[in-house]
Parts: structure tokens; sequence; C-alpha cells
């Protein structure tokens, strides 16, 4: 938050909202960390909320679709399911497919593309 505000930047405590996801019963029954639909929702209008300091309107399907997709390759493109065999000590077995983990920054670019696009058409 400091830092957001030294650089003049929106800022957004997703971990304080996040606290009150629980008590609306907006998590998952198999682990109260994972968000259900409606958390989803709740959670991105109130972070657009915050960081454009007016009342969004609905997040529309199509829009979380893209965020979760984009989140998803996110996720591969910094947590490769073979780390070790990529990366690590094994690599000599695995390592020439190490490549192909800096091919999701391109796909990554044109989710991040797909939901500017969407954003804008709200």
């Amino acid at each position: 938050k400091e830092l957001a505000t030294s650089r003049g930047a929106a800022f957004s405590d997703v971990f304080t909202l996040s606290r009150r996801l629980s008590m609306l019963r907006m998590v998952t029954r198999e682990n109260p960390v994972v968000l259900n639909e409606a958390g989803y929702i709740w959670i991105a209008n109130a972070v657009v909320e915050e960081l454009t300091g007016g009342r969004p309107g609905p997040v529309s399907p199509q829009l979380l679709a893209a965020i979760r997709k984009k989140n998803e390759l996110f996720f591969h493109r910094w947590r490769p399911a073979n780390e070790t065999y990529l990366f690590g000590f094994r690599k000599h077995e695995q390592g020439n497919n190490a490549v192909e983990i800096a091919q999701f920054d391109r796909l990554i670019e044109k989710a991040e593309s797909e939901i500017a696009s969407l954003l804008k058409s709200q």
C-alpha cells in the first residue's frame, strides 16, 4: 500500500477483502481458500471499485472466463509441473523442453489483450 501510494498508483487490499468472503459463504465447501462463482464475482467487483473509486457494473461471465484462462496460463508459466526436469538437477533428461515455458508469454499477452477488449466492450 505504501509503495502504491508513493508511486501514485491505485491499490486494492485483496487480503482484507477476501476475509469477508468466508462470512458471506462465497468460498467452496471443499477448500475455504478457493472462491466459488459468487465469490469471484464479488471480489472482482470489490477490487474494481477500490481501484477505480467508483461502483462497477456487473462482471460478465465472458470476462471472468477470460481472466481465469489467463491466470491458468500464468500459473503454468511460473510453476511448470516438471520444474525439476526442465530447470533443476534432472534437466539432463528433459531440459530441452524448457524452451516451451517461455512460449507461454505470448499466450499470456494474447489473453491480456482479450481481457482488455472485453473490458472496453462493457
